[in-house]
C-alpha cells in the first residue's frame, strides 16, 4: 500500500486525491500503477526464464492496465492494483503465488525468482467439514490447553487463532485458511505451515489435499 499523491503521474497542479472509494478512482490507480506493473513482470519473466532454464515457450506473460500474470508448470503468479479500500487516498497492490502440482522439484528456482515477497500462506478447501461453531469450539479447547487468543464472527464466518507470533485465520463461508508468520521466502512459508500442529493434526495432509498460496 501507499499513498496516490506519491505515484509516478500525479500531478498537484493538475489532480486530486480522491476523499471516497470509487470505480473511477479504483481505475485511476490501475493506470498510475500499469508501469510499474509491466516493468515487474518483465523482471520476474527475464528471472523465471533463468532460474528455470525455460523456453519464451514455457512461460505465458500477460499484461492488462495495472495488472497481469505470469503462468509456468511449476506456478502461476498474478498482480492486481487499486484503489485501497481501507484509505481512499492509498493504493493497494496485491500479489499472488499459486503453487502447482510438482512444484517441489522447483523450490530453489521459486525462492531465487520471488525472494522474500510473500507474508501469508492460503489454503482453499474443497469442502469444510466443520461448522462454524464446531470449528469455534475445537479452536476453544486447543487455546485452553496451549494458550493463544481466538476471536470469531458469526456474521462473516471468520474464526483467528493467534499464538506464538503465528496467525490462523478461517474462512468458513470461503472455504479457506490464511496462515500468516511475517515476511518470509514462499517456499519457507508452506515449509513452516507443514511443521504446524493443531490438536495433534499436522498440516501436510491438509497442504497435500489442498491448494497452497503464498500472497502478500
Amino acid at each position: 500500500t501507499g499513498e496516490i499523491r506519491r505515484l509516478d503521474g500525479f500531478t498537484r497542479a493538475r489532480n486530486k486525491v480522491p476523499t471516497q472509494a470509487t470505480a473511477s478512482a479504483d481505475a485511476w490507480c490501475q493506470r498510475l500503477l500499469a508501469p510499474r506493473v509491466a516493468d515487474e513482470l518483465q523482471r520476474l519473466y527475464v528471472a523465471a526464464r533463468a532460474a528455470l532454464n525455460a523456453r519464451r515457450k514455457d512461460i505465458q506473460k500477460a499484461e492488462d492496465t495495472g495488472a497481469g500474470d505470469l503462468d509456468t508448470a511449476a506456478f502461476r503468479y498474478s498482480i492486481e492494483t487499486g484503489q485501497d479500500p481501507d484509505d481512499p487516498a492509498g493504493y493497494v497492490i496485491r500479489r499472488r503465488l499459486e503453487l502447482r502440482q510438482g512444484w517441489e522439484a522447483h523450490r530453489a528456482a521459486i525462492d531465487e525468482i520471488f525472494g522474500s515477497e510473500f507474508d501469508r500462506l492460503v489454503i482453499e478447501f474443497e469442502r469444510m467439514d466443520d461448522t462454524f461453531d464446531d470449528l469455534v469450539d475445537k479452536l476453544e479447547d486447543i487455546a485452553a490447553d496451549h494458550g493463544g487468543t481466538l476471536d470469531d464472527d458469526d456474521r462473516t464466518g471468520r474464526v483467528t487463532y493467534q499464538r506464538a507470533g503465528v496467525t490462523f485465520a478461517f474462512d468458513v463461508t470461503g472455504r479457506r485458511l490464511e496462515i500468516s508468520f511475517g515476511t518470509a521466502r514462499a517456499a519457507d512459508l508452506i515449509a513452516a505451515a507443514e511443521k504446524i500442529q493443531l490438536a495433534g493434526t499436522r498440516f501436510n495432509p491438509l497442504l497435500a489435499s489442498a491448494k497452497p498460496k503464498p500472497r502478500s
